[in-house]
C-alpha cells in the first residue's frame, strides 16, 4: 500500500477548488516533496531530461467534513506543482 492509499483510507480526501474564491482553513500537519505522477495515470512524471517532476504535498487539518462520509475526519492533502505558478503562490 502507497502513502496515498493509506491516506485516503484515513478519512482524508484531495482538496478541489470548484469556484473561484472558496477558502479552505486549517492546520499544516505534514509537508513532503514527492515526485509527480502523470496526469490520470500511476506513472511517474518526468522531464525530457529524465529529471523528476516534484511537487508538495500539504496534510492540512480542517474543519470541513463531507457529510456524504462518516468517516471524515477533516484530513486535506493539497498538492501544488513545484515547477508553475502554484510554487510561487505557495511562498
Amino acid at each position: 500500500m502507497g502513502v496515498l492509499d493509506g491516506f485516503m483510507t484515513s478519512g482524508g480526501a484531495f482538496l478541489k477548488w470548484e469556484n473561484v474564491g472558496t477558502t479552505y482553513t486549517g492546520t499544516i500537519a505534514a509537508v513532503e516533496a514527492r515526485q509527480a505522477h502523470k496526469f490520470d495515470s500511476p506513472d511517474l512524471a518526468f522531464w525530457d531530461d529524465g529529471s523528476p517532476q516534484m511537487q508538495c504535498l500539504l496534510t492540512l487539518s480542517t474543519d470541513y467534513r463531507d457529510a456524504g462520509r462518516d468517516e471524515d475526519d477533516g484530513t486535506r492533502l493539497l498538492a501544488i506543482n513545484l515547477w508553475s505558478g502554484q510554487k510561487k503562490a505557495l511562498i
